[in-house]
This record gives structure tokens, sequence and C-alpha cells, in this order.
């Protein structure tokens, strides 16, 4: 699976969104039908670059903007991913609310 570019405005940076982006993704991949050996991305800066590497992403060789890792890591991550929620009989409201301006 290729992921194209992942981006957040400016000003949600630094806020958790794009790791929240990122999940959704890698989880909506692992979870598709379609058989694939590895997830790759694209960074458009080194900012980016340096998010996917704390996100433990490794880029590949002679390749300045493009990063793998393998799915049954990934399928691994997702399984173990519990919603906060778990447990209690009703979940919360939403926890992120997007201003229009």
């Amino acid at each position: 699976m290729l992921l194209g570019w992942l981006a957040t405005d400016l000003s949600a940076r630094n806020v958790g969104l794009g790791r929240v982006l990122l999940v959704d993704a890698i989880t909506r991949c692992v979870r598709s039908e379609i058989a694939s050996f590895a997830f790759l991305l694209n960074a458009n800066d080194e900012p980016a670059a340096a998010f996917y590497e704390r996100e433990s992403f490794i880029r590949l060789p002679g390749t300045p903007v493009r990063f793998v890792r393998r799915m049954v890591d990934l399928a691994a991550l997702v399984a173990s991913i519990r919603p906060p929620w778990e447990g209690q009989t009703q979940m919360p409201p939403p926890f992120l609310v997007l201003k229009v301006a």
C-alpha cells in the first residue's frame, strides 16, 4: 500500500492530529481486503520525515522521501489498539472538534 502525502495545517501541528490521521490510514489498510506486504509513504519535507521516523518507519535507501513498514508489524499494532472508552457502557463525546472558519 502506498500513502501519498499526509498533512495537517500548520496551525494544527503538535496536537496529535497527524498521528490520528496516520493511525486511521494504517487501520484502514490493515482491515482492507487488499493483500499487501508493506505500507509505503512519502514525506513532503524534513519535519514530515522526522515524524515518520519517530513513528518507527524506515527510510528507504536511495530515496530521500519514501518510508516503509511491514504490514504484519502494523497489523499487530492495530490489533493492540484499545479505545480509551473500552469497558464503559457508553462512548464518550468526541475528543476532537474541528472548527471551520
